[in-house]
């Protein structure tokens, strides 16, 4: 790594940090305050029931996409790459809103929104530069050994000259995926696993290492690790799922814009 990279590397940690500290994120019981616990009386199976719902829809029907316009037999292209990643999202989303319903219970409540957004904004500022930060360093260290990272079959449709593709990319990274991830991740596994432990730091660490292992990225597993650190941390803080989503989104419409810039210069 050259002296640039270094100097990129603690410009973007100090940044990150030095938000955090601003915004009260390293007082000892930032995420313990009463008033932030959790009062609903569900079960975590109750909890747990529309993550599982929408995991197993994300995971079965680009299987079923796959087996009809496919078959067994042939390779995906790019265009069904693509809509199988939104149509498994979407059937994740909509699984879990659907079972919420019948619960009587919905995380997306509007109300939320505003403020959602401003956590989101000002967590963002803190986690984004820090997951840039391990990035830099996981890449540095497969570039000393020589390893090529594999690139996400998402950023390799969006190289794709379709229009059409890349706005079914953006649709999938920018919008569902986030809603849905972060349904299932934060306010459902984390706060299944918040109810039977008394250390909220437990719940984000069970559920930020499950969320790193999930994407199959393995090379990114490290960053998305704090990513996931971070809005774990930003829901136990604010209890609003609309933060997360806005800090997840941004991360991916970064992630999306990095590409396109690097594709332009190639």
């Amino acid at each position: 790594m050259k002296l640039i990279d270094w100097i990129e590397i603690l410009f973007l940690t100090a940044f990150g940090l030095a938000v955090a500290y601003l915004f009260g994120a390293f007082r000892r019981k930032s995420i313990f305050p009463p008033r932030r616990l959790i009062t609903d009386r569900s079960s975590p199976i109750e909890f747990l029931l529309p993550a599982l719902a929408g995991f197993c829809a994300w995971l079965f029907a680009p299987a079923i996409y796959f087996a009809l316009v496919v078959g067994k037999n042939h390779q995906p292209n790019s265009h069904q790459t693509v809509c199988a990643f939104a149509l498994g999202a979407g059937s994740g989303l909509l699984m879990i809103q659907t079972i919420e319903t019948l619960q009587e219970k919905n995380n997306l409540r509007s109300r939320l929104f505003p403020d959602g957004i401003v956590y989101g904004v000002v967590g963002g500022l803190a986690i984004i530069p820090l997951v840039l930060t391990a990035t830099s360093l996981i890449q540095g260290a497969m570039s000393w050994f020589h390893i090529t990272p594999p690139p996400h079959p998402l950023l390799l449709v969006f190289q794709d000259p379709s229009s059409t593709d890349r706005l079914l990319v953006i649709l999938s990274a920018v919008i569902l995926a986030p809603l849905f991830e972060e349904l299932v991740f934060r306010a459902h596994v984390q706060s299944a696993i918040r109810k039977y432990s008394a250390s909220p730091w437990l719940a984000v660490m069970m559920t930020s290492a499950l969320f790193a292992l999930v994407h199959q990225t393995w090379w990114m597993m490290p960053p998305l690790f704090v990513l996931a650190l971070g809005m774990g941390y930003v829901y136990e803080r604010t209890r609003n799922i609309w933060a997360t989503i806005t800090i997840h989104a941004a991360f991916n419409a970064l992630s999306l814009t990095v590409e396109y810039i690097s594709m332009r210069h190639h």
